[in-house]
């Protein structure tokens, strides 16, 4: 029985070299480690093991809305209510949760301890190779 490319794990797509940053940062600073690294979504530590999430879109928004990118800082535009999965979670129950949550991007943390962050454009492999898959 050969498993589906949805029933998969997450563990096998999310990216774990994690862009990070501090809440004091500007978000111009934010945006060119962002262009810079090719990624979508910083990982800012909270402390405490807590972590918050800045993303592209969260960016785009303060700016649209006003904001100075050089005086405007990370911990007014972080999302802090993380939505968190295991690794072992399914790439099926990840994109159902974005879907349901309205988000891109989903913290992935385990029993390791290794912080991991899956964003939707990692879903669109599996999520392709189903559709190919069930098309034959």
């Amino acid at each position: 029985m050969t498993v589906s490319s949805l029933d998969q794990p997450v563990r096998a797509i999310t990216q774990h070299d994690l862009v990070w940053g501090v809440q004091s940062e500007s978000l111009r600073d934010i945006a060119i480690r962002m262009d810079t690294s090719g990624c979508s979504a910083v990982v800012v530590d909270c402390g405490t093991g807590h972590f918050a999430v800045v993303t592209e879109r969260d960016i785009i928004s303060a700016i649209a809305a006003g904001a100075d990118p050089d005086n405007e800082v990370v911990a007014t535009v972080m999302s802090t209510d993380v939505q968190h999965i295991s690794p072992s979670t399914s790439v099926a129950d990840a994109a159902e949760l974005m879907q349901l949550a309205h988000i891109r991007h989903l913290v992935v943390s385990g029993d390791d301890d290794r912080l991991g962050i899956l964003s939707i454009r990692d879903l669109l492999e599996p999520l392709l190779s189903y559709v190919e898959n069930s098309d034959a």
